[in-house]
């Protein structure tokens, strides 16, 4: 038996990868796209490749009669929106011509191959006519339901003419006719410390406009909405149910030491030292200053006049400082004692405005999950 040069593994995976640079292997699998790009890059590089030359010149046409069979399928069916299959057509020729216009050596191969504009210019408007006419028909229905969906349509039929005003009013005559209103109602509780106003600031903050979702927009309780939709859907009722704000706290906490120290020797030969046991004790002062509050919020749907989501928020805020005094004998301690932190305490409105905010957060994370599945 011959053994097997040491070279042929070699040899083999170099003709591996010359198959796979060239597009041969793509070409085999018909997988023709690929393989059109790869040939057309390979030349690039390599423009004496007879390989990739051969692979382009097979590969290209096998994916021209491909996508040009998709397109032609746009002719012969009824489906309402058969003109966006000619337009993926379209865009992929159109993509395979560039990439072997970007290499000379592929480009002036005796083959022809051409760009599709006016044909996908031509898809693209039928595309977007027929995407337009399904959203026209929903919008005519009067229901909400079917104005959202009638946005998705004209959001689509955009897609193919970006510069067709027309497509974008009606878009917006659809969100419109597609959006629940949500009035913020006064917030409840002006007898306990956090000032409503400024919850409501906060609410409207984080869940106002469309935070909630894009057809869920919450708006305040005295908002005179536009003509389209001058009245609320829902009520957000909020009340505040328990809040402290600005609450000062002081207390010590001590903390006793006790050590053994050397003061002096005896006269004993040899000599012993003689300890003493001193005591200190550390009294460390903590000052707090704490704001918290709960709010209870429902939703209440004017349809239904009954409520169709309740729940309850909570927020809170607290700063700390603290310092140490020495009482005693300060050879007790091991190490410095520390000192006294400067920091001023955050004022009431600071502290006001951090719970407030994290109420918000809290109300806006629960009503954009119920919206969610609303």
């Amino acid at each position: 038996m011959n053994p097997i040069p040491r070279q042929l593994p070699s040899v083999l995976c170099i003709l591996l990868l010359a198959g796979c640079a060239t597009g041969q292997q793509a070409l085999q699998k018909g997988r023709y796209d690929r393989a059109t790009t790869q040939a057309a890059k390979h030349l690039k590089s390599f423009p004496n490749s007879a390989r990739a030359a051969q692979t382009l010149l097979a590969a290209y046409p096998a994916a021209q009669e491909r996508w040009l069979r998709r397109a032609a399928y746009a002719h012969e069916t009824s489906d309402p929106f058969r003109w966006e299959a000619a337009v993926d057509a379209y865009r992929d020729l159109n993509g395979l011509a560039r990439k072997i216009d970007r290499s000379p050596p592929a480009s002036a191969l005796a083959f022809e191959y051409r760009y599709y504009h006016a044909e996908l210019a031509e898809a693209k408007e039928l595309a977007s006519a027929a995407r337009e006419a399904a959203g026209d028909s929903l919008l005519a229905t009067g229901n909400r339901d079917d104005a959202q969906a009638a946005y998705f349509q004209f959001e689509k039929a955009q897609t193919y003419t970006p510069a067709k005003g027309v497509i974008q009013e009606k878009k917006l005559q659809a969100l419109h006719a597609g959006t629940r209103i949500v009035a913020l109602h006064p917030v409840d509780g002006d007898r306990f410390g956090l000032d409503s106003r400024v919850l409501e600031d906060r609410i409207l903050d984080r869940v106002g406009e469309r935070s909630l979702g894009l057809f869920t927009k919450v708006v305040p309780y005295d908002f005179h909405g536009a003509s389209y939709n001058p009245q609320p859907d829902h009520i957000l009722r909020v009340t505040l149910t328990r809040s402290s704000i600005g609450r000062m706290s002081e207390h010590c906490v001590f903390h006793e030491h006790s050590r053994e120290i050397e003061v002096g020797k005896t006269k004993d030969n040899p000599p012993k030292p003689i300890l003493k046991t001193v005591k200190a004790t550390i009294i460390e002062t903590i000052l707090e200053k704490d704001s918290y509050a709960r709010v209870e919020f429902s939703v209440v749907d004017l349809d239904l006049d009954h409520r169709v989501f309740s729940s309850v928020a909570r927020g809170s805020a607290s700063w700390t400082d603290s310092w140490f005094e020495l009482k005693g004998d300060r050879r007790a301690i091991e190490g410095r004692v520390g000192k006294r932190h400067c920091g001023m305490p955050p004022s009431d409105w600071d502290q006001e405005n951090q719970v407030a905010s994290q109420i918000a957060r809290n109300m806006e994370r629960q009503l954009r999950r119920f919206y969610r599945d609303f």
